[in-house]
This record gives structure tokens, sequence and C-alpha cells, in this order.
């Protein structure tokens, strides 16, 4: 059998460039390269707020209910799943051991895939005003040290998937009305994200907010699930 691949021919035509290759035709416009913008730099933005190992129950300690709610403008990050020069600032590693690898797939990229969450957070509000509170679970920029002093996003966000996944939330409305929602999750890598529920807390009242997540296969830690009170 004989198979005759045809040669390239470059034919210059009035700005457009003509290429003939192996019986296919194709037209590229070269001024539509000069016309294109270029991109505006990345934006970084840190979340002002400390950054904590995920304990056994969300209070303020051991001795306590109650999940006090940060200063405004501040927020609250327990970490889901931390990994190797990925700890976020908490000298803990996370994410599952693994028994086998090949040699050149990463350490601990798996995360903790199918280990389910069921996260409650009491959160409670002891200032003398009502309080905006929201609850977000975030994939920051993997940073093994906090360097800007709190976890860090960027806009635009990195293009790669991170975390897919469904969460269940539990909780009572500013109405008293109680709610469950599901919501499916597709994040990108510090992307910048509406949060999951918001809450107005009145004054010298606390209410509670029930999250629920099992950790999906083929996402890639780091992840938290931040608290955060809002300035208005």
């Amino acid at each position: 059998m004989l198979i005759k691949f045809l040669s390239p021919i470059f034919i210059p035509l009035l700005g457009i460039a003509i290429t003939q290759t192996f019986g296919c035709t194709t037209y590229k416009d070269s001024s539509a390269i000069a016309q294109t913008s270029p991109q505006p730099a990345p934006q970084e933005i840190v979340q002002p707020g400390e950054v904590l190992a995920l304990p056994g129950k969300l209070v303020d300690n051991p001795q306590t209910t109650n999940l006090t709610i940060p200063q405004r403008g501040k927020a609250i990050s327990y970490t889901l799943d931390t990994l190797r020069n990925g700890r976020l600032g908490t000298q803990q590693i996370q994410t599952a051991k693994m028994l086998v690898r090949y040699p050149d797939t990463a350490y601990e990229a798996h995360g903790n895939y199918g280990v389910e969450y069921k996260l409650t957070l009491p959160l409670s509000n002891n200032t003398s005003q009502n309080q905006t509170v929201t609850v977000t679970l975030e994939t920051p920029l993997k940073e093994d040290k906090l360097s800007q002093g709190g976890v860090r996003f960027r806009k635009p966000s990195l293009d790669f998937p991170f975390f897919r996944g469904t969460v269940r939330l539990r909780y009572f409305d500013d109405q008293g009305q109680q709610k469950t929602r599901y919501v499916h999750l597709w994040h990108r890598t510090g992307q910048v994200l509406e949060p999951l529920v918001q809450v107005v807390l009145p004054p010298s009242t606390k209410r509670i907010v029930q999250v629920d997540v099992i950790y999906p296969p083929d996402s890639t830690p780091p992840q938290v699930l931040s608290v955060r009170t809002l300035e208005k």
C-alpha cells in the first residue's frame, strides 16, 4: 500500500494564510491575532482570619457548646483535608495514608476519597448588634505556611477543577423556617465562591447550621469550611 503525504503549501493572499496539508485546507486571518486584547493581571485576595485543623467538635473549646462567630470582616476556616506542602499553616496532614503508589504519581493528592463529614456549627453571636454570617466550602490556593495571614484566592481563578461534589445543608433561616438544601459544587482552585448559607444572627443568639458532605473522588485538596462575619 502506498500512502502519499502532500507537502504543505503556503500562499500569502491579502493578509490571509492558506495552508494545504494532507488534503485539508484551513484559513487563518492574521489580523485576528493582532487585535487580541491582553488579559489583565490576576488579582490576589486574602481572607483574613484563623485557619484551624478540623476538631472533633466545631466549638470554641471542649468546655462549651458554642462556636463564637469571628469579628466583622474576618473568618474562621476549618481544614477538611490538608496534605504535604499544603497544610495551610496548621502543621497537620489530614489526607488518608496511601499504602501503594506509582512512582510518577502525587503523594497525597487523593485527599480523603469517600470520607463522610457531618459537621455541626453552633454559631453564637455574643455581640450587642445583628451580625450577618456566611458558611462557605472553599478550595483556596495550596500553601504550606500562610504567607499573607489567611487563606488565599485569586481572580480569575486557575482553570483547573479541584472539587466536584454535592453537600447537604440543614438550618433555620431568618424567618424561623427549617431548611434542607442540596447543592452541587464545582470548584476551580483559588476560586472566590458564593456562600452556601447566609444568616442574620440577632444579639446574644445562637443558630445551628449543619453541613454534610462525602468527599468526592477525583477532587484535589486542600479544602476548608469557612465561617465569615460580613462587614455590614
